[in-house]
């Protein structure tokens, strides 16, 4: 406003002349009472969803919903879990508990019937549900719902 009232071009506006003629034309409207405009209008999201995962399902074998027992006179390991909801679980288990028993342990501690767990990186399925947490590289690891 400065620039417009000593009569000089402001320079947001030089760069749009380029080299041209620059017309502003200003209305004196101090004498009126601000209204502000009307919010717009809410429309909710009325398109469709797609999910990018993928539509696969790695479900546990049905082997009950009852969290693993550790035995600590054996090697312990410690899993984060990041569930889809953002809720994190840290578990401790034996080396020998197998992916079955960490489902089983994850459905029983959270109340779902459907689980499918990834390893955080690389994201591959944990769908051999007979190995060791040990043969499955889950020692001190990550893994992610799916």
């Amino acid at each position: 406003m400065n620039d417009l009232k000593r009569g000089i071009i402001p320079r947001e506006l030089e760069n749009e002349s380029r080299g041209r003629e620059v017309i502003v034309d200003l209305m004196d409207k101090q004498g009126q009472k601000y209204e502000a405009p009307p919010p717009p209008a809410m429309v909710s999201f009325s398109g469709s969803a797609q999910s990018l995962g993928g539509t696969t399902t790695n479900l546990a074998p049905s082997t009950g919903s009852t969290e693993a027992s550790v035995d600590s006179t054996k090697p312990t390991t410690t899993i984060r879990v990041r569930m889809k909801s953002g809720k994190s679980l840290t578990l401790t288990l034996n080396h020998d508990h197998t992916v079955a028993d960490l489902y089983a342990h994850i459905k029983a501690l959270t109340g779902l019937s459907e689980l499918t767990l990834r390893n955080s990186f690389p994201p591959k399925p944990l769908n051999n549900f007979d190995q060791s947490l040990s043969e499955a590289n889950l020692l001190n690891s990550a893994i992610v719902q799916a």
